[in-house]
């Protein structure tokens, strides 16, 4: 663990940097504190059974291109299934929206002698099924030098798991595939015989 005075001298460090950035471009400032752990929130077994189209964000350079990893990275680790390819059968389309903008800072950083930028990251997840759009959710983090943590990507996903709307859309999407045989089951004893499955009155 650093000591106070290795952190005095980093920071005195940095303050040459800012005036000289040519003769201590080399020196590594404005490093970001590591990341906390961040777990998977477990998505409704409805959310596990479904199959997604996820249809990355374009364009927006490298930034953008980790964005993607990253969220990729984070559906996969919470459960989900994943497809890229339209072609494949899926339920729902999970659509990324990334825009960026640099982060302000009264003090300019640079390594290797480059200005490090960072940038603050919003997320739009948007979920759609044949009927349209059944829910939206956002999340926003700080990319240290334009690259997004794998944390930081298991987060936005934990955003969409944890959404009431979502979870409710899956429920009822998975219920209303329900064959008519399990229907029956679970009504009086008489309605399994196979005249009372095949009764209009089961199909909605």
């Amino acid at each position: 663990m650093p000591t106070l005075a290795t952190k005095r001298v980093a920071a005195l460090v940095c303050s040459i940097a800012l005036a000289f950035p040519v003769a201590v471009g080399a020196v590594a400032c404005g490093a970001q504190a590591p990341h906390a752990t961040v777990l998977p929130v477990p998505p409704p077994q409805a959310v596990l059974s479904l199959t997604f189209l996820l249809v990355p964000a374009q364009g927006g350079g490298p930034w953008a291109q980790s964005a993607n990893d990253a969220l990729e990275a984070g559906f996969i680790k919470a459960g989900y299934k994943v497809t890229k390819e339209a072609g494949d059968p899926h339920d729902a389309v999970i659509t990324v929206g990334l825009n960026a903008s640099e982060k302000q800072s009264a003090i300019t950083f640079y390594r290797d002698g480059q200005r490090v930028v960072d940038y603050v990251v919003r997320v739009n997840l948007s979920v759609k099924d044949p009927s349209g759009v059944v829910d939206l959710e956002t999340f926003e983090y700080v990319a240290s030098s334009g690259q997004t943590d794998a944390n930081d990507g298991l987060a936005a996903v934990n955003k969409l798991s944890d959404a009431i709307r979502f979870k409710i859309w899956a429920m009822k999407l998975v219920a209303s595939r329900a064959t008519p045989v399990d229907s029956a089951s679970a009504g009086p004893a008489d309605s399994a015989s196979p005249a009372a499955s095949a009764s209009p009155d089961g199909h909605h």
